[in-house]
């Protein structure tokens, strides 16, 4: 039976005022009859917070503050605009994101990379934490802010990012941990004889990707190479990442530990989970959506989510194409409620992008 016969009834043209993002959104009932409306560009939303204007579009949020200035990306932004602490305090969440943000790009220049999504949650579920401490950019966070309330809770156990934490914020949490028998701290690991952490005096290393038989000079003796090549560490995300919403992951040289306080039970697949996406693969970090919990208005903050794409009461499907390795076109999808594990497809033939007649 030919392709087409299992095409869809075409629908009958008509007029309607309906405008998506204006006076209908995709989560109410479709008008009878149905329509096609094709989105040229991206929404775009402005909001006034006494004078200052704050645009949100093409997935980023932008307050145009002459003196406060900052972008970061829009989910981020209407995660912390949900939280109860910054209710009646919108001047003081602006001055805040600002400063936050400057703090996240000094760190990024000296060298640190936020650990990826799918490491966050792989530690998270080491202790079942509350509360994530530091984190420069973590996935429920916005770029740079410190305290871990942003995951809901004030206390419960605790996932530390250690080199994203201050000096005097290092000292501040050692000092709360004291009677603290449930943490969880990320961290470099340690080479030679260096001093000794705070924290590893009544903690365990549960992880660890440093191989101490495969120094830089012994990677290039094996690989016959007179130049020294990087044991590599474990992926971690693009700079800039929290401003840009690349989710793309690159490849640290830095190797990383896991410590948990020593009374804290951690189970094999626990440790396991952690090493496998903790591996240094690059390709792109974890995107799955989740519209329950605390996650929930942070999904609800993208796009589509604005648009109530993710209560449409129909198929919700994107794709999108790209130029593969050796010329080769490909093509991905994915749908909201169907997944499956392999949603792409690959064009052996066509290896001139110019003559597929695709941008």
């Amino acid at each position: 039976m030919p392709t087409f016969a299992y095409y869809p009834a075409l629908l009958r043209e008509q007029e309607t005022p309906l405008v998506i993002g204006k006076n209908w959104f995709l989560d109410q009932d479709i008008p009878a009859g149905g329509f096609v409306r094709i989105q040229d560009s991206s929404q775009v939303w402005e909001e006034r917070v006494d004078e200052t204007r704050i645009i949100t579009t093409k997935g980023l949020t932008t307050c145009l503050d002459p003196g406060r200035g900052w972008t970061i990306t829009r989910w981020r932004y209407s995660f912390l605009k949900k939280q109860e602490y910054w209710e009646g305090h919108k001047q003081a969440r602006i001055t805040t994101i600002r400063k936050d943000t400057k703090r996240t790009e000094e760190l990024e220049e000296a060298g640190y990379r936020s650990p990826t999504w799918a490491v966050l949650r792989a530690l998270q579920q080491i202790n079942s934490a509350t509360r994530i401490e530091g984190e420069a950019a973590s996935f429920l966070s916005v770029g740079g802010t410190r305290r871990s309330t942003l995951l809901g809770e004030k206390e419960g156990p605790t996932v530390v990012i250690w080199e994203s934490l201050s000096e005097q914020e290092k000292e501040s949490w050692l000092e709360e941990s004291s009677t603290m028998h449930d943490w969880v701290v990320w961290c470099k690991s340690k080479k030679g004889a260096e001093k000794i952490r705070s924290f590893e005096f009544s903690g365990k290393e549960i992880f660890f990707n440093y191989d101490k038989t495969k120094s830089k000079e012994e990677q290039s003796k094996k690989n016959g190479s007179k130049k020294k090549k990087a044991h590599l560490g474990q992926s971690v995300r693009y700079r800039s990442r929290w401003k840009r919403g690349n989710f793309k992951m690159a490849v640290s040289e830095d190797h990383a530990s896991c410590w948990a306080h020593k009374d804290l039970t951690v189970t094999t697949k626990q440790i396991q989970a952690l090493l496998t996406v903790a591996r240094a693969s690059g390709g792109k970090d974890e995107y799955q959506v989740r519209l329950t919990g605390i996650e929930r208005e942070y999904w609800m903050g993208t796009e589509i989510g604005r648009l109530g794409g993710y209560g449409f009461r129909g198929t919700v499907t994107a794709g999108d194409g790209s130029q593969q390795k050796r010329g080769k076109m490909g093509a991905g999808y994915v749908n909201l409620r169907k997944q499956k594990k392999r949603q792409q497809r690959k064009d052996a033939k066509r290896k001139d992008p110019a003559r597929t007649g695709r941008n």
